[in-house]
């Protein structure tokens, strides 16, 4: 019980550190004159509104497809309504932590209140991770091939520098990620170096950190990342409904900066400088992801600044930066967050028709 009041406690601090911090991060851009233009949002028609709203949703639903698929036959019912709720709470723990797994406990909590056990969740979310890895690495290697072919460069402080060296980070990193787990399941010796070297790393923060529980955990996750792997190479088909699932919420996501862009210039589409902005956006998200802020509030619109000021120029900027945090981060918040109030109602009213029943029964039992 007092695990769940820190956990209550944490999480309205985090909400309260985004409030704050987006705040004083308009206050600062507009005081000094970094945003001094935004008439440009007037351009943006009633049906873009709708249109990003829209996308957002998609991106949702895509995300939530790949729960379903995963979760579809087991023992179970696990409808796709149930996944969609599963994606919704899980990205409102990650939109409102400074934590890149900030979705797992809330995830977690949702499966367990289904009936799922561990191994099962376990089980469900390596193989996501696995098609996860493979879909990422398959999408950067097109976009650093369109990118690199067409020379495409972006003017960064005094110099010009190519715009696919931004997506080649991404793709060497996830490579290396998913190149080092797949030798840590399938040799003991390289696993065992790397669990030990993790473990003294998270100990420095966590002090009562048990190692036996933390070896053992990793040992469980290890193995059923092996047991994975071993079915996806035996039916490799299955990944499909997953990967064009991932794919679209990749390119909705990671395309955000760029359909705001072409909402407020009115300018044509181009798949070469959709993967531009593809490559730059995830230029932002490194960036993002390296100051530990929840929500990435204040980061990310330091990184997006820094990234495409140049190229945008002082009369569209300010304008694009709303227009992609509200697509990309403040729309998704408030529909997961509406969702997770009217859960939490529901779960309440639910409880208390329950708890009415049960008494309802023991009042019978004694007069009887």
């Amino acid at each position: 019980m007092e695990k769940k009041s820190k956990s209550k406690i944490k999480y309205i601090i985090d909400v309260a550190i985004i409030v704050l911090i987006t705040g004083l991060t308009i206050f600062y851009l507009f005081k000094n004159g970094i945003i001094s233009e935004i008439n440009t949002l007037k351009n943006v028609k009633w049906w873009g509104i709708l249109l990003l709203i829209g996308l957002s949703l998609i991106a949702l639903g895509c995300d939530a497809f790949v729960v379903y698929i995963s979760m579809r036959k087991k023992r179970v019912k696990f409808s796709y309504g149930d996944a969609y709720a599963t994606t919704l709470l899980g990205n409102l723990g990650s939109n409102v932590t400074p934590y890149k797994t900030g979705h797992f406990p809330f995830m977690m909590a949702y499966y367990k209140k289904k009936g799922l056990e561990p191994h099962e969740m376990l089980e469900s979310m390596t193989r996501n991770q696995i098609n996860y890895s493979i879909t990422i690495m398959l999408l950067y290697t097109v976009i650093v091939s369109v990118t690199a072919s067409l020379k495409l460069k972006i003017p960064f402080g005094d110099k010009e520098v190519y715009v696919f060296l931004g997506a080649l980070v991404g793709l060497v990193i996830n490579s290396l990620l998913f190149i080092g787990t797949v030798l840590a399941a399938y040799i003991p010796k390289f696993h065992n170096i790397v669990v030990n070297i993790w473990f003294w790393i998270i100990s420095r923060f966590k002090k009562n950190l048990s190692k036996e529980e933390f070896l053992k955990e990793k040992e469980a996750k290890i193995n059923e990342y092996r047991k994975q792997m071993q079915l996806l190479l035996k039916k490799p088909y299955t990944l499909i409904p997953q990967m064009i699932a991932y794919l679209f919420y990749l390119s909705i996501m990671n395309g955000a900066i760029y359909v705001s862009y072409l909402l407020i210039t009115g300018n044509s589409f181009q798949f070469s400088m959709y993967c531009m902005f593809f490559a730059l956006s995830l230029v932002v998200y490194y960036i993002t992801m390296i100051i530990p802020v929840p929500g990435g509030t204040g980061a990310a619109e330091g990184a997006f600044l820094l990234v495409f000021s140049k190229y945008m120029g002082d009369s569209i900027i300010g304008s694009c930066l709303i227009l992609w945090r509200g697509f990309a981060f403040f729309i998704p918040v408030a529909i997961e967050f509406l969702f997770f109030i009217t859960y939490f109602i529901c779960e309440k009213i639910k409880k208390h028709k329950q708890e009415k029943i049960e008494k309802n029964i023991d009042d019978d039992e004694i007069v009887q």
